[in-house]
């Protein structure tokens, strides 16, 4: 997990560790990383500024910024040391699959755009249908 701010209140930090200590069940690594509040914070400012379709091209301004971006202010992690996880390595992907091509059109999105955040989202791949489909956000509707 991990929180990225201007800055942060000590209160709300020790509000975040209190509860993942109550909940040891959960497998979290906590990072709160600061943006840099002079270079990185200026050039967002900057985009903010231009016109919608001329940001994607300007974005590598942000990545240009010579000295850190982020600082971490803080961090916890109770992931144990035997935990694990993910397996990483080379994918044989099954071209005839419709679920293999939707995973490494995904991995392709995730290597490009590492910014959108949506494509970081993803559930199990319909085998039915050529929709790929990224960052689903999930609503409860309640009748009145």
């Amino acid at each position: 997990m991990i929180w990225i701010a201007r800055s942060f209140r000590r209160e709300h930090l020790m509000q975040i560790f209190a509860y993942l200590k109550r909940n040891k069940q959960k497998y979290v690594a906590f990072y709160a990383l600061e943006i840099h509040p002079k270079k990185a914070i200026a050039e967002v400012e900057c985009l903010n500024q231009m016109y919608k379709l001329d940001i994607w091209n300007e974005l590598k301004r942000i990545s240009e910024i010579k000295y850190p971006r982020l600082k971490r202010i803080e961090s916890y992690s109770q992931i144990p040391p035997t935990h694990a996880g993910r397996e990483t390595g080379t994918v044989n992907y099954d071209w005839t699959r419709v679920e293999d091509v939707k995973q490494y059109m995904l991995e392709c999105l995730r290597e490009k755009v590492p910014q959108f955040l949506n494509v970081w989202k993803s559930k199990k791949h319909n085998r039915f249908d050529k929709v790929l489909t990224l960052g689903q956000v999930e609503t409860e509707y309640t009748s009145n």
